[in-house]
């Protein structure tokens, strides 16, 4: 079966993969339950058949990508302080 439960669009991509396409290489996608972020990498490989398949692995980065916005604000703030300090 083609594609998984965790990203919408997954089977449309394996799909793209098999035709040809470029494998997909640590790209961040988002889950089918919209709070969930993932880092996900897709190759094509033959099978033991010859046909070619789809493996992938897929790593939740929501915690990751939650830190990282919790930075960038505060880093925000902290150049508006350091702005208004310096006037």
């Amino acid at each position: 079966e083609l594609g998984g439960s965790l990203v919408p669009d997954a089977e449309e991509r394996e799909l793209r993969i098999l035709d040809g396409g470029a494998p997909d290489v640590d790209r961040t996608e988002r889950g089918a339950r919209a709070e969930l972020w993932f880092s996900t990498t897709r190759v094509a490989t033959p099978s033991t058949e010859g046909a070619p398949l789809v493996i992938g692995i897929s790593r939740d980065i929501t915690e990751r990508l939650e830190s990282n916005r919790r930075l960038e604000a505060h880093a925000q703030q902290l150049e508006r302080i350091n702005e208004e300090l310096s006037r």
